[in-house]
């Protein structure tokens, strides 16, 4: 759950000239900034800071008037404004602050600094309470709506239907779906959905039915869990991707889940899960494992990855003879 901390903003005088971010918090503090560049907007990121640790983010004279940012922490949180910048999880500099899930990255809100006639400038980041003393929306007791479990997996994804949410989380194989139609508190979806698409996450709740691979579950509450080591690899894959080989064949990548499409029409969909290798790939990797909901009886279909950048991605599905290559659309 956001909080609004009071986070002043002191001017400094360092020997030189710069924007610089000091951490005057007792916890490790990750800051992104962001700025235009001849007529383009810039993101860039991030300066891991311990506590008590200063950076310079910006060297120089500082030669625009505004500038913006972003602070996380595994225990504060900072208020932040309505000015949004593309960023992905791991280090990033990306040109354009618009249509970030198309290229592969997240989009997230950042704070503006108006220097005014300033050319140097210190941001101080204070401590706001700790999340764990924050009070959160929490489901019914357990086994109100069925038997108690506990997983932990990934956020594949949350998506807003007619005036409910629901939230879609996938752990060992299988898919956990819980909305706010179904007995999980909207406030809980929607901190949850800050999080963003493919956070590591630990959930529990009642599992209110299945059918094959997939749950219908309440979600009492929820943790984060340690940074996901294909996080890069996971952002880079987002987005839609067109065939090279056929115009009229694409895909839909969103969170952990795939679409297939052909002349626009929806057709397959498949969850994945990325992992260093798989049995067949004789040691090639990382891969996707991936099972189509309609084809569940059969082991996960194996796709090494052979290439992914801002506009192309190419794999090989074990077994194949030729790797699809695709372009982003």
């Amino acid at each position: 759950m956001r909080c609004l901390a009071l986070l002043p903003l002191l001017f400094a005088a360092p020997a030189h000239a710069a924007l610089t971010v000091c951490n005057q918090t007792d916890a490790t503090a990750s800051v992104a900034i962001g700025y235009s560049e001849q007529d383009t907007w810039v993101s860039e990121g991030w300066w891991v800071m311990a506590a008590g640790d200063c950076k310079i983010v910006v060297g120089g004279d500082l030669p625009k008037r505004y500038y913006y940012w972003r602070a996380t922490s595994d225990r504060y949180d900072w208020e932040d404004e309505d000015y949004y910048f593309c960023t992905t999880p791991t280090e990033f500099t990306i040109e354009g602050d618009t249509d970030c899930e198309a290229r592969g990255h997240e989009r997230h809100k950042f704070n503006e600094i108006d220097l005014g006639d300033l050319t140097d400038f210190t941001l101080n980041l204070t401590a706001a309470p700790s999340r764990q003393a924050i009070p959160r929306v929490s489901g019914p007791a357990p086994g109100t709506f069925g038997e108690p479990y506990s997983v932990s997996g990934l956020l594949s994804h949350c998506q807003v239907n007619d005036a409910s949410m629901e939230c879609e989380i996938h752990a060992d194989g299988f898919r956990y779906l819980a909305s706010s139609a179904g007995q999980t508190p909207l406030p809980l979806l929607e901190d949850m959905d800050s999080l963003g698409v493919n956070a590591p996450v630990t959930i529990e709740g009642d599992l209110i039915g299945y059918d094959d691979i997939t749950a219908i579950v309440t979600i009492r509450d929820w943790s984060r869990r340690p940074a996901d080591p294909y996080a890069r690899l996971r952002a880079g894959l987002q987005g839609q991707w067109q065939s090279i080989d056929d115009d009229a064949f694409s895909t839909l990548i969103h969170g952990a889940t795939l679409e297939d499409r052909y002349a626009g029409v929806p057709g397959a969909t498949a969850i994945f899960d990325v992992g260093d290798t798989c049995e067949d790939a004789l040691g090639a990797g990382p891969v996707l494992r991936v099972t189509y909901l309609d084809m569940t009886d059969q082991e996960p279909l194996c796709w090494v990855v052979i290439e992914v950048t801002q506009d192309y991605m190419e794999m090989h599905a074990v077994g194949a003879m030729e790797p699809f290559r695709m372009l982003r659309k």
